[in-house]
């Protein structure tokens, strides 16, 4: 069924985009989504997942530190 949806996404972005060039009048087609999938996941670019794993790194060093403080008896901050 995924695959299924997939192509008929690509197929609905290539008519709208024919009508968008002028490539056809109007696009009276309409291609709907099978049942079951409504939502598509989205896999980061490069850049996008060198971002989060920086993010993710500071993040996780601040919950080492308010870790240790806690070992230490120290209130975390």
């Amino acid at each position: 069924m995924t695959s299924i949806n997939r192509q008929l996404e690509v197929l609905r972005r290539m008519l709208k985009l024919a009508e968008e060039w002028g490539k056809v009048d109007s696009v009276r087609v309409k291609a709907e989504m099978l049942l079951g999938e409504r939502r598509r996941e989205r896999v980061l670019s490069a850049d996008e997942q060198e971002r989060y794993l920086k993010a993710t790194e500071t993040v996780a060093w601040s919950i080492e530190d308010a870790y240790r403080r806690a070992l230490h008896g120290l209130r975390a901050m």
